[in-house]
């Protein structure tokens, strides 16, 4: 469940990042446009989903442009429970794929 949370997480977040920054920012949407965007949104993820509620949440509380960094801090909590830790390599020369 956590594993589908996140990657549905991560697809809205992805959404919002491709979106124009000041679209979303708080103030910018009448309720009513963020509670119809919520709601196409969780038509998609299931009506009463957790992820669902959640994003209701966010919309009545102007804090849609938050979506990115919520999915951002969800990875961080799931890796820290599952025991992952995540690096990142910097090389002088491009390296070549592994897999």
């Amino acid at each position: 469940m956590v594993d589908a949370i996140a990657a549905d997480l991560a697809l809205l977040a992805q959404a919002v990042r491709e979106i124009e920054a000041e679209v979303l920012q708080p103030g910018s949407l009448a309720a009513e446009v963020r509670r119809r965007i919520a709601e196409k949104i969780t038509e998609t993820l299931g009506g009463d989903s957790l992820l669902a509620r959640f994003v209701r949440v966010l919309a009545d509380n102007d804090r849609l442009a938050e979506l990115p960094g919520v999915s951002d801090w969800f990875a961080k909590i799931r890796d820290v429970t599952a025991g992952r830790v995540r690096a990142f390599v910097t090389t002088r020369r491009p390296s070549r794929r592994l897999m």
